[in-house]
C-alpha cells in the first residue's frame, strides 16, 4: 500500500506539471530550431553540444516554473474552480482543486526550478558570454509574470504577447547570443512562426476558460474580443 500511495504521489506531481499534456515539450522546439538554424546560417561555427543541452533544460525547467506558478495563482484566486467546461488542456488540471497536493508545495516547487533554472542561466553564461543573462531575466521575469502578482501579464492583456515572446524569439535570442554572440535577422522569422503557434495553442485553451476568466478579471484576448475573433 505504501508503495502504491507513493507511486500515485509522483503520478500528481507529473499531472500538476502537465508533462502528460505534452506542453512541457514545446520549449524544446525553439532551441531544436535554433541550433538547426545555427548550423545551417552559419556552418562554421562551433556549437558545444553541452552547452546547448544546458539551454534545453534551463528552457524546460522556466516551462515547468511558469506552469506551476500558473496552477497556484489559478487556483488561489478560484479561476480553475469556476471552469464549466473542462478539457485536458484547460482548467488547470484538477489537482489543488482536488486536494491532492498541497498549493504552497506546488508554489514552492517552482521556486525551485525558477532556482535551478538560474544556475544553468549563470553556468551558460560563464561559458559563453554573459549577455545571456539578459534573455534569462527577460524569462523569469515573463514567465513569473505571467499569473503572479505584482505583474499578472495574463490578467492585463498581454499574456498573449509573453507566450509570443517565449516560444520562440527568447529562446532563439538566447541561442543565437551564446554561440553567434550576437542576433540576426535570418532569426526573426523562425521564431516569430514558433511565438504564433504558441499564441494559438493558448488561445484554443482559453475558449473553454472564457466563463471563469470573466469572473476574476483576466483581460486575455478571448475575453476581450470574444471566441469568434479569437477563432
Amino acid at each position: 500500500m505504501k508503495y502504491l500511495s507513493e507511486n500515485q504521489n509522483l503520478v500528481n506531481w507529473l499531472r500538476v506539471m502537465r508533462v502528460s499534456q505534452g506542453f512541457f515539450f514545446i520549449s524544446a522546439m525553439p532551441v531544436v530550431l535554433g541550433v538547426l538554424m545555427l548550423k545551417f546560417n552559419y556552418p562554421e561555427i562551433q556549437i558545444n553540444t553541452f552547452v546547448a543541452f544546458l539551454i534545453l533544460i534551463g528552457s524546460l525547467l522556466y516551462h515547468l516554473s511558469a506552469d506551476m506558478t500558473n496552477e497556484y495563482y489559478d487556483h488561489i484566486s478560484g479561476n480553475d474552480a469556476l471552469v464549466d467546461v473542462k478539457t485536458p488542456f484547460s482548467g488547470g488540471t484538477g489537482i489543488l482543486e482536488e486536494g491532492l497536493i498541497a498549493p504552497k508545495r506546488v508554489l514552492n516547487m517552482a521556486y525551485l526550478f525558477f532556482f535551478i533554472g538560474i544556475i544553468i542561466s549563470i553556468l551558460i553564461a560563464y561559458l559563453t558570454n554573459w549577455y545571456v543573462l539578459l534573455f534569462s531575466l527577460l524569462g523569469i521575469i515573463s514567465c513569473w509574470g505571467y499569473t503572479a502578482p505584482p505583474l499578472k501579464f495574463c490578467y492585463r492583456g498581454f499574456g498573449e504577447i509573453v507566450i509570443f515572446l517565449n516560444n520562440g524569439l527568447f529562446v532563439i535570442g538566447a541561442i543565437y547570443i551564446a554561440f553567434l554572440e550576437k542576433l540576426a535577422w535570418n532569426m526573426v522569422l523562425p521564431a516569430c512562426t514558433l511565438g504564433f503557434l504558441g499564441m494559438a495553442i493558448i488561445l484554443m485553451n482559453e475558449i473553454p476558460d472564457l466563463s471563469a476568466d470573466r469572473k476574476v478579471d483576466k483581460k486575455n484576448l478571448v475575453v476581450r474580443f470574444g471566441i469568434k475573433t479569437a477563432l
